[in-house]
């Protein structure tokens, strides 16, 4: 295992945006199984620390690629695209008013334990929250950047 790889070459994928959910958690399980610190419980000082590294690394590539913001945010990173989000702390008030009916929605859906609607609630959040990705500027850089337009969802 190379210590300086990418989070997608640890893990053995392309770096892209869309990634099979179920083979990532696969990878994941396997990598921990090979370098947690309880296998090497009885070893010198020296491979309990460097499995402490390994895991901590691969726990770390593991939150950034299973959410797809984070991944996103990386992915425009490996492209040495500066997002400038320490300069850009606000956003749209209709963005976030929207986001508070959406909360509101799900905590009524779950207060009454309307399981089909809380679905169709966090369904419809989560592809209007892609398609807002999709049109945001930094959307259409990580499409030119990997020379393929990025695809919105249907709402």
């Amino acid at each position: 295992m190379d210590f300086n790889a990418d989070h997608f070459s640890l893990f053995d994928f392309q770096p892209t945006f869309r990634l099979d959910q179920a083979l990532l958690d696969r990878r994941y399980l396997e990598m921990q199984s090979k370098v947690h610190p309880d296998r090497f419980a009885s070893a010198g000082e020296a491979e309990k620390r460097l499995s402490l590294q390994w895991a901590t690394r691969v726990n770390e590539a593991y939150q950034t690629l299973r959410k797809p913001l984070a991944r996103a945010r990386y992915l425009l990173h490996l492209a040495e695209y500066d997002l400038g989000s320490e300069n850009n702390a606000l956003m749209p008030a209709d963005f976030l008013v929207e986001q508070m009916e959406w909360r509101e929605a799900v905590a009524e859906a779950r207060a009454a334990g309307e399981h089909h609607e809380l679905g169709v609630c966090t369904t419809t959040c989560n592809v209007r929250c892609v398609n807002a990705m999709w049109k945001s500027p930094c959307c259409s850089t990580i499409g030119m950047i990997w020379n393929r337009p990025l695809i919105a969802y249907d709402d």
